[in-house]
């Protein structure tokens, strides 16, 4: 009778979800990740994950999960009661879910952790200002809160009447910018007539205006809508 008793309460242990296998948790992890619940395309971000104690001293292997159909690979192993962290950027904006999964030595996998939610917001970088003169100029800003980084930029010229003898495409990649600062682009297109300029940033258009062309020098002819 009393072995009979023993066996049912093991298995009311393991089915609730409150023991473990080979040092894995059965059950949801108690703490999912933490960290930013909110930034903006292609910003890269740390997130932490405290590891539970584990009776039988095993060291854990976690896996990242991004909800935006990347993940990490296993990385560690991990002592048992350490916090680890993992850093991502999302390319585009949304609500994303963030879980990790651990495993032992032995290749047990535990189940996905409890979800932390973070919010993706568009890029804050954008064309703030454009001048024309010897040459055409624009910045780029940052209005956002955050350092981004490798910013790319490009423009292409299209000649609606008239020819572009030099400069009709150009790009470039900004390392940094900082929070509320700006960086000035200056090129020196050549051409004769009529055209139309379009400023891409990350490949995204940001910026399209009407120009007049006249060799070096451009005369700006108001913003394309």
């Amino acid at each position: 009778m009393k072995k009979i008793i023993s066996i049912a309460v093991v298995g009311i242990f393991v089915l609730s979800g409150v023991g473990t296998v080979a040092g894995i948790a059965t059950k949801n992890l108690l703490n999912g990740p933490y960290g930013p619940s909110e930034g903006y395309v292609g910003v890269e971000y740390t997130f932490f994950f405290d590891l539970p104690v584990n009776p039988n001293g095993d060291e854990y292997y976690v896996i990242w999960e991004w909800g935006d159909g990347n993940m990490s690979s296993w990385l560690g192993p991990f002592p048992p009661g350490q916090t680890t962290e993992a850093s991502h950027a999302w390319m585009h904006a949304g609500v994303y879910e963030i879980r990790v999964k651990l495993k032992d030595p032995n290749g047990t996998e535990s189940v996905w952790s409890d979800p932390h939610t973070i919010t993706i917001l568009n890029n804050p970088v954008g064309v703030s200002f454009i001048k024309g003169g010897w040459g055409v100029s624009f910045l780029i800003s940052n209005s956002g809160n955050e350092t981004v980084t490798n910013i790319s930029w490009d423009y292409t010229i299209n000649m609606t009447l008239g020819l572009i003898f030099y400069g009709g495409t150009q790009n470039g990649t900004i390392p940094s910018l900082e929070p509320q600062s700006s960086e000035r682009i200056q090129r020196i297109p050549i051409g004769a007539g009529f055209a139309k300029i379009y400023i891409h940033i990350d490949g995204t258009l940001n910026h399209a205006h009407r120009l007049l062309l006249m060799g070096p020098f451009v005369q700006l002819m108001g913003p394309l809508r």
